[in-house]
């Protein structure tokens, strides 16, 4: 992250020494590095096993675009795009450096009640449907990304 897409200064009162360096406040502004300008956004599913049921974006200024994206998923039952900053902790550094972090949102299964860092997370879990449809629908937002003119707004 520090060495291609940005450096993130964060801070080093005694306080904030004893966090671990991911929690700790921004004081200054990100610099970015030679691969920030060419990554348009960083897509996280990561919130659970189900069928993607949407997406939210984090900033409002995105969500025109994501609803157009959206629009013919429907009968694939993707209809919502939020402007909600859902971005957890493997997305966050991402998100501090300003490039958009648009986070699917699943059917949860039994995700926080069960699989979630378990040892009941395992293959036998999976949903077959599930998992194509999640394919199809990672493929068209990233293929629709890729073919954009410019790069995603990016709000900060």
């Amino acid at each position: 992250m520090n060495r291609h897409v940005a450096r993130l200064p964060r801070s080093t009162t005694a306080a904030q020494l004893r966090l671990p360096e991911f929690l700790r406040t921004l004081p200054g502004t990100p610099l970015p590095g030679p691969e920030h300008s060419r990554l348009s956004a960083i897509f996280n599913l990561d919130a659970g096993g189900g069928r993607i049921r949407g997406i939210s974006v984090g900033d409002v200024g995105l969500v025109p675009i994501f609803r157009r994206w959206v629009a013919p998923l429907a009968d694939l039952g993707v209809t919502m795009v939020g402007p909600r900053d859902d971005c957890g902790g493997d997305c966050r550094p991402f998100k501090d450096a300003g490039i958009p972090t648009p986070s699917f949102k699943q059917d949860p299964l039994e995700y926080d009640t069960r699989t979630h860092h378990t040892n009941m997370d395992t293959y036998e879990r999976l949903v077959a449907a599930d998992l194509q449809q999640a394919a199809v629908v990672v493929a068209i937002m990233l293929y629709n990304t890729a073919m954009r003119d410019e790069l995603l707004p990016r709000g900060r």
